[in-house]
């Protein structure tokens, strides 16, 4: 996308859009909401793309409470996780927008489908992670669990995870290049080692094991199980509802390495299968248009050695 354009999305970004509580299962009433605009038959949901969502266990309860057999917007609140008491079902994360700029001669070392700029959107930590955070592991200056050479956030909170987001506003379209946590990564690979070698050590000072191993189990575990979905939610959030974009484009595990131009190991098989299914994400044999007029030549190209499948999410409104 172009400069401009992500630098007013950011700038426009309202400071009460930045607080976002996730539960577990929350983007089911969530990305229902977006296709609901109106009641309509339960039997007509199951009998869209988006039945899926009606097997999770909130949405699940939420139709048995429905006795008139419908279901509306007014109604997907109930299953949003509000007030869930256990602190392993419910986190607040801070959503902040931020650019990843690819728009160089060198932008295909940058893992982006087109020369550039991505949108990201970040979801950081709030206060009361990133205090325990210190009080257990006693940093330092040091970062330990983050990576400079990728998106995050460089002062203040620390960054959960991330998506990286192309768009057009012309053509009504974005494609999510990438979802990330060199977090949970970073910390988990620091776990391993403290239990290999029974030491830690970070900024050059020990570390009891036993603060390691309560940050990991008390503090950090509950954003290991929500993370993906919880950022999956943030980017979907940011652009159907902030930028107003209802056809979603994601890689698959292959077209991404393909059109990405990475080289080396490939990314994780769930992030670019189970996860856009579970977001019911449909596969097409279709890229966005604004990738065919970038470089039509390459991606005419590309099309012949292999077709170009990716995840694809349309957001109409269902009817009954």
């Amino acid at each position: 996308m172009r400069a401009e354009a992500a630098h007013e999305i950011i700038a426009t970004q309202p400071d009460a859009r930045r607080a976002f509580a996730y539960a577990r299962d929350s983007y089911a009433p969530r990305l229902l909401a977006c296709v609901l605009d109106r009641e309509i038959p339960i039997a007509a949901v199951r009998a869209s793309p988006f039945a899926r969502l009606l097997a999770r266990p909130n949405m699940a309860a939420l139709v048995a409470y429905c006795g008139s057999g419908r279901l509306g917007p007014d109604l997907l609140a109930l299953a949003d996780g509000h007030g869930v008491a256990d602190r392993e079902l419910s986190q607040s994360y801070i959503v902040n927008l931020d650019v990843w700029d690819a728009d160089d001669a060198n932008w295909r070392w940058w893992q982006v489908s087109r020369r550039g700029i991505n949108l990201v959107v970040r979801l950081d930590f709030t206060a009361r992670h990133d205090v325990a955070y210190r009080e257990f592991l006693r940093p330092g200056r040091t970062r330990p669990f983050v990576c400079f050479a990728h998106p995050g956030n460089r002062g203040g909170s620390n960054t959960l995870a991330w998506a990286r987001v192309d768009l057009d506003l012309d053509t009504g379209e974005a494609l999510i290049e990438e979802v990330q946590s060199d977090w949970v990564r970073f910390a988990a690979d620091f776990h391993d080692r403290v239990k290999t070698s029974g030491q830690a050590v970070l900024n050059g000072r020990k570390i009891p094991l036993q603060r390691v191993e309560a940050y990991m189990r008390l503090i950090l575990a509950p954003h290991v199980t929500l993370w993906r979905e919880a950022v999956m939610a943030a980017a979907l959030r940011v652009i159907v509802e902030d930028i107003g974009i209802r056809k979603v484009f994601m890689h698959t595990r292959e077209c991404g390495v393909r059109l990405k131009n990475i080289v080396g190991s490939a990314p994780p098989r769930s992030l670019y299968a189970d996860l856009p299914r579970k977001f019911c994400f449909g596969k097409a044999q279709a890229i966005p248009r604004f990738l065919e007029r970038a470089d039509p030549r390459r991606m005419s190209a590309l099309g012949r050695k292999a077709p170009l499948d990716m995840w694809c999410l349309d957001l109409v409104p269902l009817r009954a």
